[in-house]
Formats: C-alpha cells, structure tokens, sequence
C-alpha cells in the first residue's frame, strides 16, 4: 500500500495560467500560487495540471491575482541535471475562493501522475 502526501494551499495566483508541452508532447497547464504566511512572509507553490478538467477551468477563470483553493498531491521532482530538486502540486481539487466554480466531473486521466514533464 502506498502512502499519501496531500496538501491544501489558499493563496493567488502570481500568473496567468500556461499552456506547455512534455518532451512526449503532453500538453499541460502550469501556474504559480503565492501563500501568504504572515505579514511579512510569503510561500510559492508551483501547481501543475494534468488532467483535461483541472487545464480547461484553469483557462477558463484562472488569471493573475485570482483567488484559490487547491486541493492535490505534492511531488518531489529532480532538475534534469539531478542537481536540484523541486516541490509541486498536482490538483485533485480547485476551487476559485469565494466560488462555487470547479472542474466539471470528469475522468481522471493521469491522475497517477506518472506520465507528466520532466524537468
């Protein structure tokens, strides 16, 4: 059995949602969120979307400055040198804040996360 690592992050966005490609040619959205922690202290986490769902509502009503609430596994991915590492969070859930608005129900695809972009 494997374990779970989840996380919940409320913050906004630190930019418009992008459209990027895989090496494999796996399209998906990536955007930034800033936390803030305290008043002087703030966290950024970069979200990454593989599911169809998660990239169209993120193009869809995602924007700079937007206000949201994510829900999602945090992954540890090395740079393609090996010599540093990242953290990022792939969305099981998004909420704008103050909003009804989710992705659509949908299927999951890739939500395993083992088909996404290398670093």
């Amino acid at each position: 059995m494997f374990d779970i690592w989840k996380s919940v992050i409320s913050g906004n966005l630190t930019e418009d949602p992008a459209l990027k490609k895989s090496k494999e040619g796996r399209e998906y959205v990536t955007f930034s969120v800033a936390v803030n922690i305290e008043q002087n202290l703030t966290n950024y986490f970069s979200v990454y979307c593989f599911e169809k769902r998660h990239m169209d509502f993120a193009n869809a009503f995602l924007k700079k400055g937007a206000g949201v609430v994510i829900v999602g596994s945090v992954q540890q991915k090395k740079s393609q040198s090996g010599e540093k590492s990242y953290l990022r969070i792939v969305p099981t859930d998004i909420c704008l804040k103050g909003s009804t608005k989710q992705p659509s129900s949908g299927t999951r695809e890739g939500a395993d996360g083992n088909d996404e972009e290398n670093f």
